[in-house]
Order: C-alpha cells, then structure tokens, then sequence
C-alpha cells in the first residue's frame, strides 16, 4: 500500500507511507496464511501446500481467476499487487490496493468450515496489531462474516485504528468458496469501500454489492480507540443536508405489534376507508399475524387453476406471485416463501386507492415471523433523502410508535433511501423487532415506492432478509441483494 490518508483528530496531515510497517507486514501474512489454510484445515498440519505461485494472470486492469474463471476487473485508484498475489490448484488471493484501502479476493475449494477459515486469517493477521477488537462475528446458511478494529503502528510509531470487514460466500456456483477482506483507516473507511464499490467489478458485478459502509462505520466509530489507536472522532463522509420532511403515505408509517398469540402483526392504515368517497380499497386499518391469520395466497386469491380472482385482478394482482400498481404500473412478484396477507377477517391486503393517490400491497413471509409492505404514490411525495431523515427522526418514531427505537444503518442516493430500525415490540414487550424502511424513485419518476419489512429478532431473521434479497422483486428488482442481507442481519444482532 503506498500511502494512507492520516486523518487522525479530523485534520488532515501528511500521508502516512506504510511500506515496511505492521500493515504490510499484516498484508503479507494474509496472503501467507491464505495460502497455507487449506494444509491448516484439511490436514491440521502446517504442511505446505505445492505449487504455489505468484498470481500474473493481470492484463491491464483486469485478472481471470485460475480457479473459478471470474474477471475481476478495477479502475484506479485501485492497483493490482503482483508481488503478494498468489494462486495455485487449491487457493487463489487477489490483493487490490487504493491509496487509503487494501481489498482481498480469495478462492478456497467449496466445502471447508468457513468460521474456521475466516478465524484463521483473522488469527495471522492480528500478530502485527498492537491491539484488535472483534466487534461482530457471525455465520448462518453458507455466510460467515466479521467486523473488527486492528491498531496498527505507521512508520511514524503513531497507533491508528484500522477496520477491518471479513466475508466467506459458499455454495455461489462459482466452483469455490469466495473470500473479501476490506483494510482501511476508521476515518476512511466509508469513503474507500464506497471507491471500492464504484471501481471493482467481479465477474461484472461491483464487489460488495448491496453494502451500505454507513452501518459498518458506525459501529466502527461507537468503538474508535478500543483497540488502542487513534480515530477521527466522525467519519469523513459527507452528511446529508436537512431537508423538509415528506409527505409519507400513511401505509409507510403504521407500527407493528405483538400480538397475545406471540405472530408478528401490523395495523395498517391504507390511507382511506372503503367508506371514503372515491376510494377503491379493499382493506383498512387491519391487523395480520404471521403465525395465527395469515394463510397461503392461494387459498385466497387464486383458483385450483391457478386463476387469480376478479376482484384481486381489478387491485393489481395478476397472477400468482404477480402484481401490478393499478394507478402508477409499479412491478411487485413473489415467490413461494411469500403470501397475499390476510387481515382478521381473511380479506387479503390490497388495496387502490384512488383519492388518496396510494396503491398496496402486504406480504406474509410464511416460514418465520415477518411482513412485507409495499406501498407505490405518485413521486412527488418526496425524495429518497427526505424519507431517510424522516425515517431517522423522533417524529417518525412517535407516529409511528416505535418504542426504543434506534437507526442501525440509514443511506440515501438520488433514486433510493434505506434506514434499519431497531425497537421494543410495545411499550410492555420489550423482545426487539427489526425493520427496513426503504424508498425506491421508478426510473420515469412517476412514482416512489415505499418497502417496509418487518420481523423480529430471533433466529429465523437471516432467513427472512435472505427470503426477501431471494424471493422479492420491486420493480423489476430485489429490495436489497444478499449481501446487504448478511449486514442487515449482523447489525441487527448486534
């Protein structure tokens, strides 16, 4: 790594040269532990591995991976590092290096213990820490990730808090077991995994797809100078400037409850009565449960045939799994893991209506607690900004009637808001649930569709993120993709 932007105390000073310091010792031990775990963990012996050799399959700004055939292609600043590279018939380590950031791919064969692995390189690198800090580590399904906070000495002898964010992806039919590891300052970590995002591609698709750096760097701030270095007191990402609050449909904002029974439920206001002059509503102010009302679509909205029913025809549904805005043409499908939900008296929650300007949708994840709603009004109800601080504030909060809430993890970009809430169920029921407000601005810009998914925290909440990131799509794409499902679900348990 040639030169780190030291920040420390929020001015910037002159660029910290790391050559021969503990972080490029820690760089090349990496790769060396890369190389030798298979041995470590195949084995349980330090034997080495034959033939290994330095990886050149660089041409330009891409590389082909011998193991898995995937181009990984980078724009600068990030630059290939030809020297710790390496790759044989067994592993394979890519290390791509900004001016402030080192990114790590690998490859492992499918089928190791990934804690194991990911525990093992953690290991190696934090011999050259003078001090290191898991601040989340976790694994379900074929992921297992970490977050941890290394301080390392620069040449100058100054300790400087360094995160450091771990992934293992099995069974991604790429024929391996992948591996990214991100190493960057705490004051610089949202701006290099952001530059990262923006000019690394594997196989096409930007690395870490999905992730938002904003909750990452906030546990990383909560804990600046736990591990004994130095941290800028903020991140040096640009903050968004206040703007007006907007004007939420109200079937963004109901808050959910716990029912006696113990399901997941939701009153959900429509924005309109069925009684309401003008209005074509099919439910109002309803309350379903994922355990105790909620049944599969099927039952309800379609025919032994397979034939969905008029009247849910006339509301957008047009097919099984399918359904389209009837005011503004917005795409919502489904597949089996989700449900046409249900209110107490079996009706199913869709709804149009027209004088309000609102058309929606709710969805029951039916193997665990959870609900997705969708809600679609015409885009000039704010932007995707307005919606992340509205969402973020005491305001939302109290209408909401969210009780300890706290924002885990909130972005905006001109086309997409997002905010991870966390709260008590009610006011006497403090077991947490977990929701993910997000708002999506249609590529015409007629419309912005609100997505608001809830579950509970407990074990069956990876599994709902992932159902969602696997089994959703909002116009035409999933609400979030699988890796922000993984940060979803680490921030969440935190």
């Amino acid at each position: 790594m040639r030169h780190v932007a030291d920040n420390v105390g929020g001015h910037m000073v002159r660029d910290v040269r790391m050559q021969g310091s503990s972080m490029m010792k820690s760089h090349r031990r990496i790769a060396q532990a890369f190389v030798l775990l298979l041995a470590l963990l195949m084995s349980g012996v330090g034997a080495l591995l034959p033939g290994v050799a330095s990886a050149r399959q660089a041409s330009g700004n891409s590389y082909v991976s011998k193991m898995t055939g995937v181009t990984i292609a980078w724009n600068s600043p990030w630059a290939f590092d030809d020297k710790d590279s390496t790759a044989d018939s067994n592993s394979e380590v890519v290390f791509l290096n900004s001016n402030g950031a080192i990114v790590l791919i690998g490859y492992l064969p499918v089928g190791i213990d990934m804690n194991q692995a990911r525990d093992q390189i953690l290991a190696t690198f934090q011999q050259d820490a003078q001090k290191f800090t898991p601040l989340d580590r976790g694994s379900y399904s074929n992921v297992s990730y970490s977050l941890d906070m290394a301080a390392l000495k620069t040449d100058s002898g100054q300790n400087v808090d360094f995160g450091v964010f771990t992934l293992f992806m099995g069974n991604t039919g790429r024929g391996a077991t992948e591996v990214y590891i991100f190493l960057s300052p705490v004051q610089l970590f949202t701006d290099e995994m952001n530059s990262a995002k923006s000019n690394i591609t594997i196989g096409g698709t930007p690395i870490f797809e999905g992730v938002t750096p904003g909750g990452l760097q906030n546990l990383l701030d909560k804990n600046a100078g736990a591990s004994g270095g130095s941290s800028s007191s903020q991140s040096q990402t640009k903050t968004t400037e206040k703007t007006p609050a907007p004007k939420p449909t109200k079937a963004a904002e109901p808050a959910p409850t716990k029912e006696a029974s113990g399901g997941l439920s939701t009153d959900v206001s429509l924005g309109g009565s069925s009684s309401d002059k003008g209005s074509d509503t099919s439910a109002s102010n309803k309350s379903s449960s994922t355990k105790s009302s909620a049944t599969k679509d099927t039952t309800t909205s379609t025919s032994s045939t397979g034939k969905v029913d008029p009247a849910l025809q006339k509301l957008g549904v047009t097919a099984p799994g399918k359904y389209t805005s009837p005011q503004f043409g917005a795409k919502v499908t489904w597949n089996t893991n989700w449900a046409i939900a249900q209110d107490k008296q079996k009706n199913p929650v869709v709804t149009s209506d027209a004088s309000g300007g609102v058309d929606a949708i709710m969805l029951d994840y039916q193997v665990g607690d959870g609900f997705v709603f969708v809600s679609i009004a015409d885009g000039s109800q704010g932007s995707p900004a307005q919606y992340e601080q509205y969402w973020s504030s005491d305001t939302y909060f109290q209408k909401a009637g969210l009780v300890n809430a706290e924002v885990l993890d909130s972005s905006s970009t001109d086309t997409d808001a997002t905010v991870l809430i966390r709260h008590d169920a009610s006011e006497t029921n403090s077991a947490k649930l977990i929701e993910v407000m997000q708002a999506h601005v249609t590529a015409d810009g007629s419309a912005i569709i609100i997505t608001r998914a809830v579950t509970s925290l407990s074990n069956t909440m990876p599994d709902f993120f992932l159902a969602i990131a696997n089994g959703l799509t909002i116009d035409g794409n999933p609400p979030f993709s699988t890796t922000d499902a993984v940060k979803f679900t680490a921030e969440a348990a935190t």
